[in-house]
């Protein structure tokens, strides 16, 4: 953990589609607030509409969760033999997930993300088709030099110069890196 710089780590919670940093607590702070604070959740869509920096970050926050996908961050946790262990990480990040989202929609008064900006909501929708395969294609050449990793085998430099075409395409196609 020492050696653990934020750019790979954020970069690397991009690749897999779950975007953690961007929401992880988000969701808990705000129902602690709500449930703490009678009139709470009145409060927060005050701020959301009449403090700017508030609903800033409300949208930032909104923006990763849109662009977050589930379904393809279930593969990439696939990659974690220890069953256990995966299946323990996996539960809670999707269990903030979803309750983020929920506060989110909740505080904007919304009924789904980016239901306010129609724009970002079809570019993330009309680009995903092309980068979930790309990021089909990285779970299996992260797969297949793990197991020539595990096996004593070199690494074919094609294999590598295709990870990091899938590295970059992903983050290309999601339009950030993190």
């Amino acid at each position: 953990m020492e050696d653990l710089r934020a750019i790979p780590w954020v970069f690397g919670w991009m690749q897999s589609r779950q975007l953690v940093p961007a929401y992880f607590g988000v969701g808990h702070a705000l129902n602690a607030f709500i449930e703490v604070n009678p009139g709470g959740l009145t409060q927060l869509q005050t701020m959301a509409r009449d403090f700017p920096l508030f609903l800033d970050i409300v949208r930032n926050v909104e923006m990763a969760l849109a662009k977050a996908d589930f379904s393809i961050a279930r593969l990439y946790a696939a990659l974690v033999e220890d069953e256990a262990l995966r299946d323990r990480v996996f539960s809670t990040l999707h269990a903030e997930f979803e309750l983020t989202r929920r506060m989110v929609l909740a505080v904007t008064c919304q009924t789904t993300l980016l239901e306010n900006n129609r724009v970002l909501e079809r570019s993330i929708r009309l680009r995903n088709p092309y980068v979930d395969p790309m990021s089909l294609i990285q779970v299996e050449l992260l797969r297949r030099k793990r197991s020539a990793l595990r096996e004593g085998n070199p690494i074919p430099a094609e294999l590598d110069r295709a990870i990091t075409a899938t590295i970059n395409g992903i983050s290309a196609g999601l339009r950030n890196t993190g």
